[in-house]
């Protein structure tokens, strides 16, 4: 190839996309405060390689440091103090080994944090520049109006702006990020979004799967629509962690709502005083027990029946469900699902069941594998929840759930079944 045809541009390059590029790989050094030796701040593991050596070398520590809105300017602020006076005056010093049946040498270490009045103003002071640098940012962003991303689920192309993209998700796939208007630095976080997604990984449990379609089908199915709310790492893409300096969004979230229950409260109708939520309630498959604790049932039918609902993790997700809706199906006809037999009531095939060790058992493939235990027995049988799919996801993205009407003889005796119940 010529050195002509190794220099021919074939796309248009993105100007906007060199500059981001090269302000992301732009170094951000500071001076230690106790000694002249640099360090690179850019990012949290640089950051880390700096308190480190202020701790082992110096023995200080600074509090809070990720709730410092511009540490740079932090960092040089107090270096140009401890230039003018003595470190005693502004840190806290802690003696270790101090009591009198202590052993070991006496060790002091120096604590700069906002209990004292000079650095809490500090610190108050970048905060607010750190949120006016976020406001004009996420300005800019609601005024871009040639941005262009690929959906992450679909990879079909949205644009114009980014509000496009957040409701794109949103009504397509049915994954929130939060308000529109609290995110800022949005290229940043997609970005951040879509490395996860090309990880295979859940974007609210974090779990890697070993490809796109499992994954996507561990999130529709466990309702994993949204981000974690607790990686500390997306909280630079909120507005509410920029309103406060010493609170995380938990925090501040937190003292609304308290503040808006407790106004509720004085003004809420005193009719509706004694009004709860419904609470779940989970159902044994073989008795009339029910429980409210998820771990109780489990434990019940384990050691009151020996009936491990854990057991049937080794089947794929659809296939627990087909299996426990065709034991919930035979037991509410009183036949024992392993061998068909027909009884009177309920306590002769408990008991046939648990003496047969017919409980033990699981029933014939061919008897449960069908289309008609997609749908569960009772429409509320809360027991479904608690099935676990494992990540075990084999060959279901090729399954197709088309509903049957449910065989004849089967409708039959359901409805002669149903006309013995006593329902008040």
């Amino acid at each position: 190839m010529s050195l002509e045809a190794k220099n021919v541009c074939t796309k248009p390059l993105n100007l906007i996309d060199r500059i981001k590029k090269k302000a992301e790989n732009h170094e951000v050094i500071v001076v230690c405060l106790r000694c002249d030796q640099e360090f690179n701040v850019q990012d949290i593991d640089s950051q880390k390689n700096y308190l480190s050596h202020l701790l082992k070398e110096h023995r200080m520590v600074i509090s809070d440091v990720d709730h410092i809105g511009h540490f740079q300017k932090y960092n040089q602020y107090w270096k140009e103090r401890f230039s003018q006076r003595n470190i005693d005056d502004f840190c806290f010093k802690i003696n270790t080994n101090s009591a009198q049946d202590d052993k070991g040498d006496v060790e002091s270490f120096f604590l700069l944090c906002d209990d004292l009045p000079e650095d809490k103003t500090l610190r108050e002071k970048l905060n607010i520049f750190k949120l006016e640098k976020a406001l004009a940012q996420q300005e800019s962003e609601r005024n871009d109006k040639n941005y262009f991303r690929d959906c992450l689920f679909c990879g079909q192309q949205i644009g114009n702006n980014r509000l496009n993209i957040l409701q794109h998700l949103s009504e397509s796939h049915n994954f929130t990020v939060g308000n529109a208007d609290n995110l800022v630095y949005f290229d940043e976080f997609y970005q951040k979004l879509n490395q996860r997604i090309a990880l295979n990984k859940c974007l609210f449990c974090e779990k890697i799967f070993y490809n796109k379609q499992t994954m996507k089908e561990h999130m529709r199915k466990k309702q994993h629509k949204s981000i974690n709310p607790n990686n500390r790492e997306f909280d630079k893409f909120y507005i509410i962690n920029y309103l406060e300096y010493s609170k995380y969004w938990q925090e501040i979230k937190h003292e609304r709502d308290t503040e808006e229950n407790r106004i509720h409260n004085q003004e809420r109708n005193p009719s509706l005083e004694d009004w709860n939520d419904p609470v779940q309630t989970y159902c044994c498959l073989f008795c009339d027990e029910s429980f409210e604790d998820e771990t109780e049932i489990v434990d019940h039918m384990n050691l009151g029946h020996k009936f491990d609902l854990k057991s049937t993790q080794f089947l794929s997700f659809y296939n627990q469900i087909k299996l426990i809706n065709y034991i919930r199906r035979q037991v509410f006809l009183k036949n024992c699902f392993i061998c068909s037999q027909k009884f009177d009531s309920n306590e002769e095939l408990l008991k046939h069941l648990e003496a047969d060790d017919h409980i033990k058992e699981f029933p014939n493939m061919d008897l449960w594998d069908q289309p008609e235990y997609y749908f569960s027995t009772f429409e509320d049988d809360n027991l479904l929840c608690l099935l676990d799919d494992n990540g075990y996801n084999k060959d279901e993205s090729k399954i197709k759930v088309i509903p049957e009407d449910i065989r004849i003889e089967i409708r039959k005796e359901l409805l002669e079944s149903l006309k013995d119940l006593d329902i008040n």
